[in-house]
């Protein structure tokens, strides 16, 4: 079994391009790699990608308390996941993956 790499933003997935990149890139060479970000109310549906994708809902999308509970719904969320290794891409989501 390959070694699962999580990684982790605050961005909608469609639309992060870098972590597209990086993800298929690590995906093709031989590792489970899972990406999460959240899904706002405009998102469109995920594109198929050669790695795990998964969206957290949020109900506020704008300011504090946003990233509040976007930190909570996320730690609570890799509390259930096991992986090799963890990464936090943005700084505002460094804290669940340190706790974890």
């Amino acid at each position: 079994m390959p070694p699962r790499l999580v990684f982790t933003v605050t961005t909608d997935l469609n639309y992060d391009q870098r972590m597209q990149r990086i993800c298929a890139t690590l995906a093709r060479a031989g590792y489970a790699v899972l990406l999460v970000g959240r899904q706002g109310p405009a998102s469109q549906p995920l594109g198929p990608q050669p790695y795990a994708q998964h969206r957290l809902r949020c109900f506020f999308q704008h300011g504090k308390i946003f990233y509040v509970e976007y930190n909570l719904r996320l730690l609570l969320f890799l509390t259930g996941q096991r992986a090799a290794a963890w990464c936090a891409i943005d700084l505002d989501t460094a804290l669940p993956v340190w706790l974890r």
